[in-house]
């Protein structure tokens, strides 16, 4: 409310106000007692006094006459009117009367004199008037007064993102005289200093969420006259990174390798019998294969030069002198390995819509966990965009006049009105894909242009509120006008070929175009082309099987060579493709191999300490190592006496142990035959002589070990019950664990004990704190007789 100067004055009365009429009961008298008394009176304000005038006739009494008596030098007035007529001057008559007193009389008050000047709200005293305190008040200037605290913050709310701008909102705040002229509205940035961020002069404010953590708002109001409001705190904000839509991706990874530089080595007398007269790089494996034709059995001129590998390193010699025989002075240089240039990109499209905040990915590239990311539009700025495209498939290619449902998962976002699918190809303008609509699920048919090799596809959704999401984009498919042919190859990879064996090609080709004549070729070493099947497609499979031999370090179709004489150590190259009449020709399968000759297995025995104070329930570990110089698989057996053998190893070489039962072993020599057999059965074995002697010294003390698996995970206790010889002594111990923790034994209470058939029987209990997973029984017990029955309860 509104305050005002006020100025109080002293009151002073000038004139008084008629007394009030003080009535009587009605009475009777004389009339004769009235002659000559007055008939008017009237009221002096200024001297508080009454006065009369006129003269009563009794004669002329009436009712309604009236009379006037002044008392007390006309302090009072009394008035007399008749109410009855007398016949005779002496008769009496009633009347009605009523007293009026000077004393009675209230002053009318004005202002006097100035007292003093105070400030109070509108309406706290008169605006120019007495009030019933005795002084009378005049209402002067309104007093100016600060605006009210502005009211609570409604905005924003929740956490906010940096970069967001946000309206912040306050309730308005009230000032009394209505000079409200502005706000000043401050900011404090992760708990610092405040800072003012703007003075608007409606209750809003339009702010941009900087870097930070954390954010609040404080506000105070402002008058014409400068006069300030409290503040008015908000909530402690959190801030956060932006939320994105994301699509993830595969990484499309194309790797070419680049030769290094020939090292020089030096001058010296070198072996030619491995050297090619050429080598192979492969830019796409960074691999040196051999090629051309060998050295060996050959002359070798001055200035010759020949490849050879000796593990991953190729070798360059060149000739300084002639020589008819393989050992010629060369100079020698080296290379090994390959720099590799690998560059990375989006492939096909996996999911679409993750939400996280920035930074969580790249905007567009590889993550720590393999897949390729792109970011979308701001979470708040769009909807969730609709899920990848699953038809056509992953690298499926296209063939004209094809007829496609171009398939796409939902958007998550509520509402969603319609779907926008669109083509292109060739990287030209996108077109839409039929009419708009909400179906997951369009008609699409590959065009017969054959200047159009690839198309790819768009959607993206759109919501009853006309928000957009973001585009999700199919990978680009190829449209095979003249398909090209395939080739499947079941050859196994980096088979080792010994002498005799087969080296088997086989597999199919496929041409879709029907029609098409197709060949399907081999070469070895990047050597001669030939073909191992022909066919006209009718869009099936043409099989071929191919089977070389290998023979004197060379492979052989039939009888007829297909390669020169192989090296032993470097990797050799089998290659193989389809070609149709149309140019088309297939992407090359390639498998490596080898050709070694084959070498026995070897053994070893680890060193054997003999053993005394054994029984028949123990038993010996015998280990050593297995090895292949040829890196084959081995089989490892072992054989006690005549017994029949027992397989203990199978796989690659390496370690092998085995434990043997003391109750096989006879008393006296024991022959133990350890056999170790690669792939191609070349076997080579150890003998092992154990002696057994007897010794039938009574146990004074038995010791056996249970190990109790809880059904239910865990537990708590154990009831145990112990059937024993009548002579026997038997302690029970128990080891209650859980995970990884060392055994710890602890007695078990004995809490009976009595006589059970033949025997005894004890019963032993515990119950620990906590639940155990890793339960273990030891029980030992005097002489060497065994127990005769055990028996008992776990407790959860």
């Amino acid at each position: 409310m509104a305050l005002y100067n006020y100025s109080k004055y002293s009151i002073a009365y000038y004139f008084w106000g008629e007394p009030p009429k003080k009535h009587n009961d009605p009475n009777s008298g004389s009339a004769q007692s009235g002659q000559g008394m007055p008939t008017q009176y009237s009221w002096d304000s200024a001297s508080k006094l009454f006065s009369a005038s006129g003269s009563l006739d009794w004669t002329t009494t009436a009712p309604g006459t009236r009379w006037i008596r002044l008392e007390n030098g006309g302090q009072s007035v009394t008035v007399f009117t008749a109410t009855s007529y007398p016949s005779y001057p002496d008769q009496n008559i009633t009347y009605d009367w009523y007293t009026q007193n000077a004393s009675d009389a209230v002053g009318v008050p004005s202002r006097g004199n100035l007292i003093t000047t105070l400030i109070a709200e509108d309406g706290r005293y008169p605006a120019n008037g007495a009030l019933s305190d005795g002084f009378w008040y005049v209402r002067g200037a309104a007093v100016n007064t600060a605006p009210t605290t502005p009211g609570t913050f409604t905005q924003p709310t929740g956490t906010l993102e940096i970069g967001d701008s946000k309206t912040i909102s306050w309730g308005a705040s009230s000032d009394a005289e209505s000079n409200l002229s502005k706000y000043i509205l401050e900011v404090s940035v992760n708990n610092g200093a405040w800072t003012k961020i703007g003075q608007p002069t409606t209750p809003s404010f339009t702010y941009t969420v900087p870097m930070a953590t954390s954010i609040k708002f404080r506000v105070k109001a402002v008058d014409a006259a400068g006069l300030e409001s409290a503040y008015r705190d908000s909530t402690l904000l959190t801030v956060q990174k932006p939320m994105y839509y994301w699509n993830k991706h595969q990484v499309n990874v194309t790797n070419s390798y680049y030769e290094p530089g020939w090292v020089f080595q030096g001058t010296a007398v070198h072996g030619w019998f491995n050297c090619f007269t050429a080598y192979n790089f492969n830019s796409a494996t960074g691999k040196y294969t051999l090629a051309g034709t060998t050295y060996r059995d050959k002359s070798i001129s001055i200035g010759s030069v020949g490849y050879s590998m000796v593990g991953d390193t190729l070798h360059q010699l060149t000739a300084t002198k002639s020589s008819s025989g393989n050992d010629v002075e060369s100079t020698s240089y080296t290379k090994t390995g390959a720099t590799l240039n690998q560059s990375l990109s989006a492939g096909a499209l996996i999911q679409s819509g993750i939400v996280a905040v920035e930074g969580t990915y790249p905007n567009s590239g590889r993550h720590t966990d393999g897949y390729w990311y792109m970011r979308g539009s701001r979470l708040n700025a769009s909807i969730a965009p609709p899920a990848a495209f699953t038809t056509p498939g992953l690298n499926e290619t296209l063939t004209p006049r094809q007829a496609i449902d171009l398939t796409f998962g939902a958007s998550t976002a509520p509402n969603i009105s319609n779907y926008e699918v669109e083509y292109r190809y060739n990287e030209d303008a996108w077109t839409p894909v039929g009419t708009h609509s909400n179906a997951l699920i369009r008609p699409f048919t590959v065009t017969e242009n054959k200047t159009l090799t690839k198309v790819e596809f768009r959607v993206r959704a759109k919501n009853t509120s006309n928000v957009y999401s973001d585009y999700v984009y199919s990978e680009s498919f190829s449209i095979e006008h003249n398909r090209v042919p395939t080739v499947t190859l079941n050859t196994e990879n980096n088979v080792t070929l010994y002498e005799n064996d087969t080296f088997k090609i086989d597999g199919s080709g496929l041409d879709l175009d029907i029609g098409d004549i197709v060949n399907v070729y081999y070469r070895i070493n990047g050597g001669t082309s030939r073909a191992i099947a022909t066919g006209i497609s009718k869009g099936a499979s043409i099989p071929f099987n191919e089977q070389l031999k290998f023979k004197g370090g060379v492979l052989y179709e039939g009888e007829t060579a297909v390669t020169d004489a192989l090296a032993e150590g470097p990797a050799h190259r089998l290659e193989v493709w389809s070609e149709d009449n149309q140019s088309g020709k297939s992407t090359i399968a390639e498998r490596t191999f080898y050709v070694v000759p084959n070498r026995a297995p070897a053994l070893t025995v680890d060193p054997f300490i003999d053993q005394s104070g054994m029984i028949d329930n123990d038993t010996i570990k015998l280990s050593g190592v297995s090895s292949d110089p040829d890196g084959n698989d081995v089989t490892v057996k072992y054989r006690v006496n005549e017994q029949a053998a027992v397989q203990i190893h199978s796989g690659a070489a390496g370690a092998w142990s085995f434990d043997l039962s003391f109750k096989l072993l006879r008393d006296g020599e024991n022959t133990i035959v350890v056999e170790v057999t690669d792939t191609h059965n070349f076997k080579s074995s150890k003998t092992i002589k154990l002696n057994k002697t007897a010794n039938l010294t009574p146990l004074e003390k038995s010791v056996q070990r249970y190990e109790i698996v809880p059904p239910a995970g865990t537990a708590q206790g154990v009831f145990l019950w112990v059937r024993r010889d009548k002579d026997q002594e038997v302690l029970a111990e128990i080891s209650m664990t859980t995970g990884t923790e060392q055994e710890q034994y602890v007695p078990l209470t004995l809490d009976a004990s009595g006589p059970s058939g033949d025997g005894m029987e004890d019963f032993f209990k515990l119950k620990v704190d906590a639940p155990a997973e890793n339960i273990i029984l030891k029980l030992s017990w005097t002489d060497d007789k065994p127990i005769i029955m055990i028996s008992g309860a776990l407790l959860q």
